[in-house]
């Protein structure tokens, strides 16, 4: 047990002494090959994420930035090759992209705070991503499918037809949200952007779906136990 540039370093469970002793050795002689450089500029990363972004984005970013911190803690630098050779590990290159913009953002905050002096991912370029055409299904087949839904899910359908609301801000639509003439939706112009409101007029099979809605819990549309839909 013992401290080294604000870090305390920890193990237990040593029947003697000795043993203790040799495993604190141990531990100080691999703590010279860390790069706790790094390790600063993560915890920076993750002490801002966590003031500033979303649960879901933070949680994202923490658990690649320990995996980082195990794979490169005992590199005395951080090169380009061992970005672009972490990313070819990656099982796909969408997620391959969105690791790299992580780790872009990573390098940044170092730049941006002086912690470091260049970004090795700056130059990185993303990997080819094939986009496949959304589909956007015609009157007929959304009949078909309001025909067969129960009335929650019916409800549900015809508030997003009549809002024009992305699924996400339908999700979110809280009965505060809700008054006599509107609705008001919260979004995000972009991922981790600030929440911008809308104010969409009600229209008559719009107020019919909200009032006809039971009122279980925060969320006008929510599950039975009253647990936001989509909430994972």
């Amino acid at each position: 047990d013992f401290w080294k540039n604000k870090f305390r370093h920890q193990e237990g469970g040593f029947p003697t002494k000795q043993e203790a002793k040799a495993a604190e050795a141990e531990a100080r002689k691999n703590l010279k090959r860390m790069n706790l450089g790094f390790t600063v500029l993560c915890e920076s990363r993750l002490k801002d994420l966590k003031a500033r972004r979303t649960d879901q984005y933070f949680n994202e970013n923490k658990k690649l930035i320990e995996n980082l911190i195990v794979r490169w803690r005992d590199n005395k630098k951080i090169t380009h090759e061992d970005i672009e050779e972490y990313l070819r590990e990656v099982s796909t290159h969408f997620v391959a992209n969105k690791e790299l913009r992580f780790i872009k953002a990573l390098f940044n905050h170092g730049l941006e705070r002086d912690m470091i002096s260049e970004n090795p991912a700056g130059r990185i370029k993303f990997f080819a991503v094939e986009k496949k055409k959304k589909y956007i299904p015609p009157a007929q087949d959304v009949q078909k499918v309001l025909a067969v839904a129960t009335p929650n899910q019916r409800r549900y359908l015809l508030a997003i037809i009549n809002s024009l609301a992305r699924v996400r801000e339908i999700n979110n639509l809280k009965w505060t949200d809700n008054f006599d003439k509107y609705i008001v939706l919260r979004t995000r112009k972009a991922k981790n952007s600030d929440i911008t409101e809308r104010k969409i007029p009600k229209n008559k099979t719009l107020d019919e779906v909200i009032r006809a809605t039971p009122k279980i819990g925060e969320y006008v549309f929510c599950h039975l136990s009253g647990r936001q839909k989509g909430e994972r």
